[in-house]
């Protein structure tokens, strides 16, 4: 994931896009980068799209479609288990069970406002982090760093 950020602080659009598909591939919680430079950084936007659409293509080509359309879709049935049993589950390290083993126990659709909440103020701040940080200030940055490595 660092990769794609110095990609894109670099304007190196398709380099990151290839670093965040991989990313996604082998993480899938790099989805929330994928979303935050989607949003900030507007030449990545087809491109992560059209990166994303040739991941999840590429199985295609060495299976057979029944069998990756099978795989996809236990995939997701497995990861929606996942999220509500990290929710309705003792063990799992998120802050809410924190709060639940101190005593507070907060609904499963409060968690979900909570976490939304969330990603809205990390969206905004990064916007603002960009909108305060000239473009110009970075190829200087970046440019410098070459210097060092």
């Amino acid at each position: 994931m660092l990769l794609a950020v110095v990609d894109v602080a670099r304007n190196r659009w398709w380099r990151a896009t290839l670093w965040l598909s991989l990313g996604v591939a082998v993480k899938p919680l790099a989805i929330v980068l994928v979303l935050l430079i989607m949003a900030t950084y507007r030449p990545m936007t087809w491109r992560v799209l059209v990166g994303m659409i040739l991941l999840a293509l590429s199985p295609f080509a060495a299976q057979h479609p029944e069998y990756v359309a099978h795989q996809y879709t236990a995939c997701l049935r497995i990861m929606m288990t996942a999220a509500h049993v990290g929710v309705a589950a003792y063990g799992w390290t998120t802050p809410f069970t924190a709060l639940r083993v101190a005593g507070l126990d907060i609904p499963e659709r409060i968690q979900t406002v909570i976490r939304l909440v969330a990603a809205m103020v990390t969206l905004a701040l990064c916007t603002l982090t960009k909108r305060r940080h000239d473009t110009a200030g970075w190829r200087s940055i970046s440019s410098r760093s070459r210097y060092f490595t």
